[in-house]
């Protein structure tokens, strides 16, 4: 190759560098890129009042495994509600054609209406049941029937197989903040007596409805497991 050409050749890869540059230059100045579009997916429904001053976030049907809920089961809901308003909101109810809502939990039931403890009641009837007959002589068997064993009944209720549950919703949310009503804390929604099989993929429909005359429809998800599932070894022939 002569020096010539050789020149040439570095002139056409300094022109190639340098128009790479420009076009560079020109993607980064003003251009919005694909990726700076798309947001990372959530494990829920975000969805707002139409006033957008009652705001649901990250609503969705707690992950319990591949199988999902079967009929006559308890589903437990997670939901975070956020308060635009200037003046305290109150969620009064939650309704659903799969079931009941409820609100469970520890801080579900106030501790002022939790059921009493055992009011032990001993009937203890020390009146000796020994009557003189009518001719003087005491009766023969001496054995007055004082019935000395008290019988304490505690009418203390069973310990229930789940948590305490509260089928009046109200849960009060100030201005400007927000109650995260979620199985990991003291509080959640769940749904009772599920009238049929909810799978991975299905969805139901919940309506939210607050003192303020707000009410929020909106179908909600099985949220998706935060760890991936564990992959099934693959089965092979014997002869393989």
């Amino acid at each position: 190759m002569t020096r010539s050409m050789m020149r040439g050749a570095t002139a056409l890869a300094a022109s190639a560098a340098v128009a790479a540059g420009l076009l560079l230059a020109g993607c980064g100045a003003g251009q919005v890129t694909q990726t700076e579009t798309q947001q990372p997916p959530i494990s829920g429904v975000n969805i707002d009042s139409p006033d957008h001053k009652v705001l649901l976030r990250n609503l969705a049907v707690v992950y319990t495994g591949p199988d999902g809920y079967p009929q006559g089961s308890t589903v437990p809901l997670q939901v975070w509600i956020v308060n635009q308003n200037q003046e305290t909101l109150k969620l009064v109810s939650v309704t659903t054609d799969a079931g009941t809502v409820v609100l469970a939990g520890s801080g579900a039931v106030p501790s002022s209406s939790a059921p009493a403890t055992s009011s032990a009641s001993p009937s203890a009837s020390g009146s000796p049941s020994a009557p003189a007959s009518r001719s003087g002589s005491p009766s023969a068997s001496g054995s007055p029937a004082a019935s000395a064993s008290p019988t304490a009944s505690p009418t203390a209720s069973p310990t229930p197989s789940g948590p305490p549950v509260n089928r009046q919703i109200n849960v009060e949310i100030k201005s400007r903040e927000m109650a995260i009503l979620d199985p990991t804390g003291q509080r959640y929604l769940q749904i009772t007596g599920l009238s049929e099989d909810l799978r991975p993929g299905q969805n139901v429909v919940l309506t939210f409805r607050f003192d303020n005359g707000v009410e929020i429809k909106t179908p909600v998800p099985i949220a998706v497991p935060l760890s991936p599932l564990p992959r099934t070894p693959l089965e092979f022939d014997d002869h393989e």
